[in-house]
């Protein structure tokens, strides 16, 4: 699994749609170690070039900072696993994420809740998400 960390001076940068850097990690999945094997720069803020950057490299997750709403459903309509309201240093969340601990509130950014810990388009946790999938899914809920 390769893993999309956007981040300022080591530590997570605040809002991922401004980020000018992502450093790239890979593991073998939850709970194995991992590793960062390289950092890119982002020289855009149009949010599709972002995306295709993250899929040029064979990213599946993405842990940011704050994301825009637009931003957060066009990664999610492309399979991208995201865990967003993310703080602290590089080291610190790779680690906590790869041992499935992200959500402890220290690594909640200041003046918010854990982290959205969300897997691709479970959409449940937002009230139109939670439509969305009734609507999508009411012939198998009746």
């Amino acid at each position: 699994m390769r893993v999309a960390i956007a981040h300022y001076n080591g530590r997570i940068s605040p809002l991922f749609d401004a980020s000018r850097s992502i450093a790239l990690a890979e593991s073998e999945g939850y709970g194995k170690p991992i590793r960062i094997i390289t950092y890119l720069n982002i020289d855009t803020d149009d949010m599709h070039q972002r995306i295709h950057l993250l899929k040029e490299h064979g990213v599946d997750a993405l842990i940011c900072g704050a994301i825009s709403r637009p931003l957060e459903e066009a990664l999610y309509g492309q399979g991208f696993e995201i865990d967003s309201f993310v703080s602290g240093d590089i080291e610190d969340v790779l680690y906590a994420w790869s041992r499935g601990s992200l959500r402890h509130q220290m690594f909640s950014m200041p003046g918010g809740r854990c982290p959205r810990h969300r897997r691709r388009n479970r959409g449940l946790q937002r009230g139109r998400g939670r439509q969305r999938f009734f609507h999508q899914h009411k012939d198998e809920i009746y």
